[in-house]
């Protein structure tokens, strides 16, 4: 029987780094190119991400990469007026360089290249060139239960065990397995596949050479109304840009349309004043243009990426719209998927039936389609956003994107290169970074499944519809004569119960992953709690939690770290506004209740408002810099401050549990209506709270969080809120939790 062999339509950089794997895994492979000669001088720049390069790097091509690129140190947005609207290098109060900073996490820096050098330096690589053939332009293919056999232009034909369609957007391949598909009637979806492309924007994509004011080592991205520019940088004085406008409209399928430079011409003359960057017009650019084209865009991800013995990778599967820089990483990462899929099958049979060989297929695109339709749906989102199109995307481009933080912008960078995909059959070079990938580190960072989530956040909406129903049960309950002290013991619990939470959110709303999101703002929580109840606000905060915290990238690689000068405030704020109410409670204990319940009440729900509003004050006034600085972004500087913290909220949480249980064994006659006048102010939180407990331990032990385990997580959690209650639970936890994170953030050789 002859070995298991794979046929690459197309030397594109999937296809052409596809080779490569496959040399190294030793499996017989050919590769059909369409052209003439092989990285033809087709296509335009790449913005490689540190998930491409990682790949690169593996595959030992990272040092002639580095050769023939440009490595990007900064990028701006230049506003429709020529005002700079976000500058890495001084964004915010920040003045740390952002992708410098990037590189730095990830190990990898963004690099500028062109398409064809990333082609040429892989088939360089290549140790046997001779089974990469120019010149063969797939024309038909022809499926077999034992094979499949290529039919190219020219008349050759080529036998192989599977044929990967890594020939573009207008894949002949996919073309193919449209066409078997309709004719052998299959459950596959065929040519109305061909919907889940359309072309929505059109671009003229260009070279320039020595353009005065253009700089070498930055991204510059021009934003005006209907029509966006985007200039790379590259070695030799030469520039690539592109120029973004809106189709007049969609135009449906993978097949595009490319203009005459007479209508490219007639079209970039109302444009040509558009300023760019400081200096520098558009004209400047197109009047030393070396080369241009003017194509529509396709973008979309098919829904079948595979037919019998076919499969597609790269822009044959999947386009995304180049102004978010992510075709070629996704690229290198799909074809290392690919391999890793394949060598996994052949190592378990040599010779694979076609219905393994689909399960191998099925499985290659599970792992890469949700990530790629992330991609995807960002790249579309990001060009409207950045065409102003409409009120909405307008107010984020120009107002809401330039105020947000270094960190934030960092952290979203990250976690789309972070998840990257690596090629298993190679090591991960060694590199010295502070983040890593996320399998690189000894977390394994994961999206929350919905059906978790959801029934997690209907269980505490329930139980709040509950405690309504019980309150008005209880309200027929006669009311017992209470003693003295044993009432203020109740309010003492209910009103640092609520702080107690107040403290968590203050917390949580100084992370990074928290900004852009509902918990965003705790004095809007503290607020709520005050005017709408506790027992509300803690439902609906917890809830808002939950569903925040299902994404992937919220426990890694968004920094779980806060600015020390922040955390520092922590634990002072929560003293000062707990010692006036602190003051009226032991008074109200050793006086025999001289001062009102109602004003020592009063005085724990002020205290709870109070003290988010005074962190927030403090950091804003002292000008205390309310994200993470360089040092916390690599160490756990911050988390002596915030176990200070949390410790207080703890033992005050914890002393007023107990001393309300001694309270109540010292009562005589406990009943059930002492019991739900006493605790009905705190009972439906306290609950929340432990069921939230419970459900963290569970997440963290989901995402494998070093040094928490389930047993010992629950038994925690269940022993100290026996002993001191919930809240006292929770502050626990979070101490424990701040640890397990900071310490699964650490790097580990990937497995």
């Amino acid at each position: 029987m002859a070995p298991f062999k794979v046929l690459i339509a197309g030397g594109s950089v999937s296809g052409m780094a596809l080779a490569n794997m496959l040399e190294h895994q030793g499996i017989e492979y050919e590769l059909l190119e369409a052209y003439p000669t092989i990285a033809p001088d087709l296509g335009y720049v790449l913005a490689m991400q540190p998930s491409g390069t990682r790949i690169l790097d593996q595959l030992g091509c990272y040092d002639a990469v580095k050769k023939c690129s440009a490595i990007v140190e900064d990028i701006f947005v230049i506003g429709p007026s020529g005002e700079v609207l976000i500058n890495g290098k001084n964004h915010g109060r920040d003045s740390v360089e952002r992708l410098v900073l990037l590189r730095r996490f990830i190990g990898y820096p963004l690099i500028s290249i062109a398409r064809r050098d990333v082609i040429r330096v892989l088939y360089e690589r290549l140790k046997d060139k001779s089974k990469v053939h120019p010149n063969q332009r797939v024309k038909d293919v022809l499926s077999t239960e034992s094979g499949v056999t290529l039919t190219t232009e020219d008349g050759s034909t080529w036998t192989g065990s599977i044929v990967v369609g890594a020939d573009g957007v207008r894949s002949a391949v996919r073309r193919e397995m449209w066409r078997v598909a309709g004719e052998e009637k299959s459950d596959l979806p065929g040519a109305e596949d061909a919907k889940s492309m359309s072309s929505t924007y059109s671009c003229i994509f260009g070279t320039s050479f020595n353009v005065p004011g253009v700089p070498n080592t930055a991204f510059y991205i021009s934003v005006h109304e209907h029509r966006t520019y985007l200039v790379s940088p590259s070695q030799g004085g030469m520039a690539y840009w592109a120029f973004f406008v809106p189709n007049k409209e969609v135009i449906p399928g993978p097949y595009g349309q490319r203009y005459s430079a007479e209508e490219q011409n007639k079209f970039v003359k109302q444009y040509l004043g558009d300023q760019l960057m400081d200096g520098v017009t558009f004209e400047d650019l197109y009047s030393r243009k070396d080369r241009s084209i003017y194509i529509t865009l396709e973008e979309g991800v098919m829904k079948q990426w595979f037919g019998p013995r076919m499969v597609l990778l790269g822009d044959a599967a999947h386009k995304i719209h180049p102004v978010v820089g992510a075709g070629g990483a996704n690229a290198l990462e799909s074809a290392a998927a690919l391999a890793n899929a394949l060598g996994e099958c052949l190592r378990k049979e040599r010779n694979p039936d076609e219905k393994a060989i689909n399960e191998m297929f099925r499985q290659f695109q599970n792992s890469r389609d949700e990530i790629v339709r992330a991609a995807s749906t960002q790249g579309h989102q990001v060009q409207k956003m950045q065409m102003l199109d409409g009120l909405i995307p307008k107010f984020f481009q120009l107002v809401v994107l330039p105020m947000l933080p270094t960190d934030f912008l960092i952290s979203q960078t990250a976690a789309r290169s972070s998840v990257g995909q690596r090629f298993a059959a190679l090591p991960v070079p060694p590199i010295t970074t502070a983040w890593g990938f996320d399998d690189e580190v000894k977390t394994r960072p994961q999206k929350r499944a919905g059906k978790h989530t959801l029934p997690f956040v209907l269980a505490l909406l329930l139980l709040f519809l509950f405690s309504r129903l019980g309150w008005a049960i209880g309200a027929f309950l006669p009311k017992p004569e209470l003693s003295g002290m044993l009432e203020p013991r109740a309010e003492l619990y209910s009103s640092l119960s609520a702080l107690a939470l107040s403290v968590i959110w203050t917390i949580e709303s100084y992370r990074v992953g928290s900004i852009m999101s509902p918990l965003w703002s705790s004095t809007l929580w503290s607020a709520m709690a005050y005017f709408f109840g506790y027992d509300l606000a803690s439902v609906l905060y917890i809830c808002t939690y939950a569903l925040v915290s299902q994404k992937r990238s919220f426990y890694f690689p968004t920094p779980r770290a806060i600015s020390v000068p922040t955390a520092r405030t922590f634990m002072s704020i929560l003293i000062l506004v707990c010692i006036a109410p602190e003051i009226m409670a032991v008074a109200s204990q050793s006086f025999q209740a001289m001062i009102p319940l109602s004003d020592m009440t009063y005085s724990w729900r002020t205290a709870q408002l109070l003290y988010p509003v005074m962190v927030f004050a403090t950091v804003r006034l002292l000008r205390l810099p309310s994200e993470r600085d360089t040092s916390a972004l690599r160490e756990n500087s911050d988390i002596k401050y915030l176990w200070g913290t949390l410790s207080v909220a703890f033992v005050m949480t914890g002393s007023a549990s107990l001393f309300l249980t001694l309270g109540l064994f010292e009562e005589e006659g406990l009943s059930l209506s002492l019991a739900y006048h006493l605790l009905s102010p705190a009972n439906l939180s306290t609950l929340c709270i432990f069921v939230w407990c419970v459900f963290t331990v569970w997440d963290l032990v989901r995402v494998k969080a070093p040094g928490i385990g389930l047993r010992r997580g629950l038994a925690c959690v269940f022993i100290i809120s026996a002993l001191c209650g919930s809240p006292a639970a929770l502050a626990f936890l979070w101490m424990w939790r701040e640890r397990a994170l900071e310490g699964g953030r650490k790097k580990v050789n990937p497995s």
